[in-house]
């Protein structure tokens, strides 16, 4: 275990209160200020600015002002950077109860607001993960998940305000998905609640995850009246992916089946780089011509996504 991790410590499952997960991050920033050689009033400072209160940016990376280049200059580089991207991160997770308490979220969100304390406690003190760029989505997302720039939701994070570009409508390989779309209410898709993927958090990303975060994304819809559906655009919701990869047929197939509208933005090499990272049978499958990554975006207009049984599960209200 490493130095100033907490005496006890929640599995996933969340058996921490955000009370006691933020006495536990407080209890490991003294070691982690002496491995990092900062102040703690430094740390306290560039926290407590991070944390101020904001409206949601158009994108989850972003940060007001010189905030990026001040955060990135004080992590730096070097041996001090691991215990610095920590120390920011349990220091930002201290106050978190506060945060999400003001932030009026549904009830449903408690557990997920306990479920990413407790692995930010594991992947930063039992299991510390190694320095990365600042840049890196996976830290710069879980940062953007302690700064309310994105809603936990199980298997995917979520940003609001986000939209499809209009001009996916009007590509003739989309007519038949545009004209239901339209049928189906209109063809204004934004703004609307996004998801994403986040690789530090694969461990709820299975079909009984992704069934969870349609509720979450529900409920989001039903205190959110504003936000017009769910989205996303990724290699993961070309229904061609099925034909190589059956087990991730439930993520274009069930949207699918309760209203969701699947638009084709086309093949490019970074679908084919995340399409490959873990898998060598889509190596393969690419290698012999066989499969193409295309990125396809997908929008469950709020009133279908609502009426779902995801939507109409009690949970979810």
């Amino acid at each position: 275990m490493a130095a100033g991790a907490p005496s006890r410590l929640a599995a996933v499952n969340a058996d921490l209160s955000l009370a006691e997960a933020s006495r536990e991050a407080l209890a490991a920033l003294p070691a982690l200020a002496r491995e990092g050689s900062f102040e703690m009033q430094e740390l306290q400072s560039l926290s407590e600015t991070l944390a101020l209160p904001h409206d949601f940016p158009r994108s989850y990376r972003s940060l007001p002002g010189d905030l990026a280049t001040r955060t990135r200059g004080w992590i730096g580089t070097g041996q001090a950077a691991g215990p610095r991207q920590r120390a920011l991160l349990l220091a930002l997770l201290a106050g978190l109860e506060q945060r999400a308490a003001a932030f009026r979220l549904p009830a449903l969100f408690e557990l997920e607001w306990a479920r990413l304390a407790a692995r930010l406690l594991q992947q930063n003190l039992t299991q510390p993960l190694p320095a990365v760029d600042f840049e890196d989505d996976g830290y710069r997302k879980d940062l953007a998940l302690l700064l309310l720039r994105l809603i936990p939701c199980r298997s995917h994070v979520v940003h609001p305000n986000s939209g499809l570009p209009r001009r996916l409508l009007f590509l003739p390989r989309n007519w038949m998905s545009a004209l239901r779309w339209q049928f189906d209410g209109g063809i204004r898709p934004a703004p609307a609640i996004e998801n994403h993927v986040h690789t530090r958090m694969l461990a709820d990303f299975s079909p009984a995850g992704r069934e969870q975060c349609y509720r979450l994304a529900a409920a989001l819809l039903l205190h959110w009246p504003e936000q017009r559906g769910l989205m996303g655009s990724s290699w993961l919701y070309d229904s061609v992916l099925s034909t190589v990869s059956p087990n991730l047929r439930y993520l274009s197939h069930v949207p699918a089946q309760h209203g969701a509208v699947f638009l084709v933005v086309g093949a490019t090499h970074i679908a084919t780089r995340d399409a490959t990272v873990r898998s060598e049978s889509r190596r393969a499958a690419i290698a012999e011509g066989r499969y193409r990554p295309r990125v396809v975006a997908f929008f469950w207009p709020r009133e279908r996504l609502i009426q779902s049984p995801w939507g109409r599960s009690p949970s979810a209200w």
